[in-house]
């Protein structure tokens, strides 16, 4: 105890000026093996701010040099970064008792109304994409100009990140014969290590959120108490399409030579010749089947979105089941595998 506050005294003023250090791999080894089990990560998530935001608040400060923020909260997460691969760490919350706030990493949540407000300013290099999963702003803008460039779909995004990036040397765990390589995880966690679609999804469009707030100079307030990721989002996704309709969009003034022709006819008149450009995953997006809807699926399986839906009588059930039935045993004639129940 003597030797580290002896060492504590030497370097105090060093830690807290020098630049942050690369990490070697053994080093993130040895924050698996050591530092797990005794509440310690290679990179645990943090508040920006060890005092209140809050001016009208008594715990207010102009600077952290003292902290009014208590009540930490500490549980595990799973941050999938760009260049370390996916890593096990704890994310700690702070609380306010003053103005009865809770400061997380992106944002503090009000007591009062139950929302929380994403922190003011471009995305920061790390974001909570769920409950217990969190990505760098790198990775989730190396989904967007997948999905850009490649067309990929969310699935195939996390698919891509958890074969190439979610591990050091995945070329050697992807090949195993050629290489002679055998790997297991250093460590046991609760929560998964490997990215999933609906996660990449989310992330991707918080991340697009918090780009669209920061150039416009507002922050993101969202509801808190949804139960997920997805349901939260919806509404402020809902505006973020509305705002981008017609003159919302960047160039929706512009005219071009490759996008804009004037065309003069044998008569003298002019004529405009106008691109409109799609593809087949715009093309092919799932919408409602009620001709001019413009009400959202619940599910991209459905054919009509709720409100158009009409509910089934208990009694005509079973008058419904009998034509699949039969087409179920005209499929058989066929040489298809359909076992009707019934």
């Amino acid at each position: 105890m003597e030797t580290t506050s002896g060492l504590w005294d030497v370097l105090r003023d060093a830690v807290w000026s020098n630049s942050k250090p690369v990490a070697t791999e053994e080093d993130i080894v040895a924050f698996h093996v050591f530092g797990l089990d005794r509440g310690l990560g290679y990179r645990d998530v943090f508040p920006p701010t060890r005092t209140c935001l809050n001016a009208a608040c008594g715990h207010y400060r102009n600077d952290d040099a003292i902290a009014t923020l208590t009540d930490p909260i500490t549980y595990r997460a799973t941050l999938f970064t760009l260049r370390e691969g996916a890593l096990p760490v704890f994310v700690t919350s702070v609380y306010c008792r003053g103005c009865y706030r809770r400061y997380h990493h992106n944002y503090y949540v009000e007591k009062s109304s139950s929302t929380r407000t994403y922190y003011a300013g471009p995305p920061p290099d790390v974001l909570q994409i769920a409950t217990h999963f969190f990505a760098e702003t790198g990775v989730l803008e190396l989904f967007g100009n997948g999905m850009v460039f490649g067309w990929l779909s969310s699935s195939n995004c996390a698919r891509i990140y958890n074969m190439s990036l979610a591990a050091r040397h995945c070329e050697k765990r992807n090949n195993p014969v050629a290489y002679g390589y055998s790997e297991s995880l250093p460590f046991q966690w609760p929560y998964s290590v490997e990215l999933a679609g609906p996660e990449a999804m989310q992330g991707f469009l918080l991340y697009s959120l918090l780009l669209d707030k920061a150039e416009h100079g507002h922050c993101l307030v969202l509801p808190h108490d949804f139960p997920t990721q997805k349901d939260r989002l919806e509404v402020a996704l809902a505006e973020r399409n509305k705002a981008m309709e017609g003159i919302g969009q960047e160039y929706w003034a512009h005219a071009c030579d490759l996008c804009f022709i004037i065309e003069e006819a044998a008569d003298g008149t002019l004529r405009k010749l106008q691109f409109s450009v799609g593809d087949g995953i715009s093309l092919g997006r799932p919408c409602c089947a009620v001709h001019d809807s413009t009400n959202a699926l619940s599910s991209t399986v459905l054919r009509r979105a709720s409100c158009h839906t009409r509910p089934v009588p208990s009694n005509h059930t079973a008058q419904l089941r009998q034509p699949i039935l039969r087409m179920a045993g005209q499929f058989n004639n066929f040489g298809h595998v359909f076992e009707p129940t019934e």
